[in-house]
């Protein structure tokens, strides 16, 4: 997902993606390097799928905080692609599904109880 070629990126995050649906669990020890690249990688293609992605693993509060800060940044800000803009609050809401003692307060931020 990092290569220099959109196309392979995105069809290496489009694979990552389809295969996460059911092997979730599998990915978890690449955790950490998908939210580096959700970080680094301004790809859209790439940044919609990390959306559907990280949500389905098991994340720490610091890895909520980095990753919902992008997607709530994409939301708001993303101008160039509407399935940016829709994937990111998607994965918002699934977060706050899979953690429910997440809490948004104070704008933009996650807080736990």
């Amino acid at each position: 997902m990092q290569s220099q070629s959109e196309a392979a990126a995105m069809r290496a995050a489009d694979c990552l993606e389809k295969f996460s649906r059911h092997n979730s669990y599998q990915l978890y020890e690449l955790k950490d390097d998908l939210i580096n690249i959700l970080v680094n990688v301004p790809q859209k293609e790439v940044r919609w799928h990390l959306a559907q992605i990280l949500p389905r693993l098991k994340l720490s509060p610091d890895d909520l905080m980095t990753a919902s800060t992008i997607w709530f940044h994409d939301f708001y800000h993303s101008t160039t692609s509407s399935i940016v803009r829709t994937e990111s609050l998607q994965a918002i809401f699934n977060i706050r599904n899979h953690y429910p003692t997440i809490k948004l307060r104070q704008g933009r931020r996650w807080n736990t109880d």
